[in-house]
């Protein structure tokens, strides 16, 4: 973390306007800016103004300090006690496992589904997919009818169907016919050990 003075304007008391200090993280990356006056300390988060930022007063913010227990314990508001484990942001925090489970099931399900069988919010789901930058791959989306088909069993009337006309007829027309994706008919017919003569 670095931390430098942005504007100083202190003349043995902190003035009106205060002090203001830029925030970076340690690869220089600007965070947002901590506003210190009189009255207030305002976190200015990025490029968010001095009259827009989170202010909080001075004796909230002591009072904060002086209750907060430390890094290894979280308040239980049922009881009021402060308990050692994860705080709830640890708790809510992304694993690397989740990340890859996300990265992978993205290109076949929607973010509604994902939050579902995650067991998180849908605006946590679509917070990362932002943060990570995963774009939809056109060429692994699903068609409608690729969709349809899975754990769609086939049908006896289909089969004989597919038994009749893969002679005659293109994978591509077969699919169209039964509702099924080409790829689909394809794997079938290859199954069956079906070969044009």
């Amino acid at each position: 973390m670095q931390v430098k003075i942005k504007n100083f304007d202190v003349q043995m008391h902190i003035k009106k306007k205060g002090i203001e200090l830029a925030v970076s993280d340690s690869g220089g990356k600007h965070l947002g800016d901590l506003v210190i006056n009189q009255k207030y300390l305002t976190w200015c988060k990025g490029r968010t103004r001095r009259k827009t930022g989170k202010k909080i007063n001075w004796d909230k913010f002591i009072s904060i300090i002086q209750d907060h227990p430390g890094p290894n314990r979280h308040f239980n508001r049922k009881d009021g006690k402060y308990r050692r484990g994860l705080s709830q942001l640890d708790k809510n925090a992304w694993t690397p496992r989740e990340i890859k489970r996300l990265r992978i099931d993205f290109h076949a399900m929607s973010a509604s589904e994902i939050a579902a069988k995650m067991g998180r919010s849908l605006p946590s789901v679509r917070g990362k997919i932002a943060s990570l930058g995963i774009k939809k791959n056109p060429v692994r989306q699903r068609s409608k009818s690729r969709a349809h088909d899975i754990g769609r069993e086939w049908g006896k009337e289909e089969l004989s169907m597919l038994r009749k006309y893969y002679l005659t007829q293109s994978a591509t027309q077969i699919a169209r016919e039964l509702k099924r994706s080409h790829a689909s008919v394809r794997g079938k017919i290859a199954a069956l050990g079906l070969t044009k003569r």
